[in-house]
């Protein structure tokens, strides 16, 4: 697989994802469409998966070339056509082959997982290449380096719950966020580095390189993040609340 990071907004991160053999695209969320159109060129842009509605994931749906894009039955009612083209609903667990998402027949399919929390709707995309072993997997707003999303609109055991889903994927799975916030997660356990040393939590994130400023994090895998991220060791939901109410206050 081909996976082309683009940066949008602020710190919002969109992917235009191929399979390395033909020009079809799909992207995975759709910020502005400015950056999205420039960074597909002269490719076809097959398919757009939206994690969630939140405008800064959205905001470029109208002024793309038409496609089909896939949400939650949730989101289907309260986000825009991808410049007019169909909505499909993807249930959690739905998978798709790369043939229903671009026509080309390659070893690679894509799975939709359920992870709402940080809104009622989001959606995580995995995505695996069946003649290569790899696995990403596309988080939107629930995950993020050294850190987890805000409850919006489920409550902390929903988010808890679909961390805990995510942490069930093979450890090899690279992770891509929907935001780069590496700095500010950083920060903020730097802040409280005495209150997670009392809590018991692996001390690991301590050693964590921020990316110079300006780039991105390469997407990580699972495995590693597991060692770093402290909203991913948290095991009871008290704790894993605590520290997201915490985490609001900044």
């Amino acid at each position: 697989m081909v996976i082309e990071v683009i940066r949008c907004l602020t710190d919002n991160l969109c992917y235009l994802v191929g399979d390395g053999k033909t020009d079809a695209r799909v992207l995975v969320d759709a910020s502005e469409a400015g950056p999205i159109v420039k960074a597909l060129g002269t490719h076809t842009l097959s398919a757009v998966l939206l994690t969630h509605h939140h405008h800064d994931h959205i905001g470029g749906l109208t002024k793309l070339p038409t496609a089909p894009l896939y949400c939650s039955e949730r989101d289907s009612e309260r986000v825009p056509t991808a410049g007019g083209g169909p909505i499909r609903i993807f249930d959690d667990g739905t998978t798709v082959s790369w043939r229903d998402l671009t026509g080309f027949d390659q070893p690679i399919d894509v799975t939709a997982l359920h992870i709402p929390g940080h809104t009622e709707g989001q959606i995580a995309f995995l995505i695996e290449d069946h003649s290569t072993g790899e696995q990403h997997v596309f988080v939107g707003d629930t995950l993020f380096t050294l850190g987890c999303g805000r409850c919006l609109e489920g409550t902390p055991q929903q988010l808890f719950q679909s961390v805990a889903k995510l942490k069930r994927l093979p450890g090899e799975t690279r992770i891509h966020f929907g935001h780069e916030y590496s700095d500010r997660n950083f920060a903020f356990l730097k802040k409280h580095e005495a209150q997670l040393d009392a809590d018991g939590i692996s001390n690991t994130w301590k050693s964590f390189e921020c990316p110079q400023s300006g780039q991105i994090r390469k997407a990580p895998r699972l495995d590693e993040e597991l060692q770093l991220n402290p909203f991913l060791q948290f095991t009871d939901v008290a704790t894993f609340t605590r520290w997201r109410r915490l985490r609001d206050l900044g």
